[in-house]
């Protein structure tokens, strides 16, 4: 039973993949962790540190400039 939620989870998460653009998805997989961190603040009620907040706000920052980045270069 396992290996089948494990089945539709990896399935329902990697089709999608497969028809955004490369940097799309290369920013998805920079959000994964701090998408860890930040649910794990929200809902177990840790705290995050000075240098999580900073690594934070690096990866949403660094995301935002290579989406910017991407749309003038396609226009």
């Amino acid at each position: 039973m396992a290996q089948g939620y494990a089945g539709r989870r990896h399935y329902l998460y990697f089709s999608p993949l497969s028809k955004l653009p490369v940097q799309t998805v290369a920013v998805c997989g920079y959000l994964e962790p701090l998408s860890a961190v930040v649910f794990a603040a929200l809902l177990l009620g840790e705290k995050m540190s000075a240098t999580q907040y900073i690594g934070a706000v690096c990866i949403i920052g660094g995301a935002m400039i290579g989406e910017l980045k991407k749309e003038r270069n396609t226009i």
